[in-house]
């Protein structure tokens, strides 16, 4: 059972490695150049354009009544609003 939660971790990870972001317009692409592997494989290859725009909207300085808000936070806040929560990784994974 441990090996097969390891190897869905690990298939999970290397899979956002590869998160493909290259159609995505310009500014899309430099917002998810800040996430973490996972929540960039989150925002490139599973967010509507929609929901992209909310993480990006989410992460501006001053949009949150003084809230600072990551990039990695608001993609993860608009994955839970829309019943997906994106997999984290462990702090002290090498990847991250």
């Amino acid at each position: 059972m441990k090996l097969n939660k390891f190897l869905f971790i690990l298939l999970s990870t290397i899979s956002a490695l590869y998160a493909n972001c290259s159609t995505l317009p310009p500014e899309a692409q430099r917002f998810a150049g800040e996430l973490t592997p996972i929540n960039r494989e989150t925002f490139c290859n599973k967010f509507t354009d929609g929901q992209r725009a909310s993480a990006m909207q989410l992460a501006t300085p001053g949009s949150n009544e003084g809230v600072v808000t990551t990039p990695d936070m608001a993609v993860q806040k608009v994955a839970e609003s829309n019943g997906s929560q994106p997999k984290t990784m462990p702090k002290n994974c090498p990847m991250r």
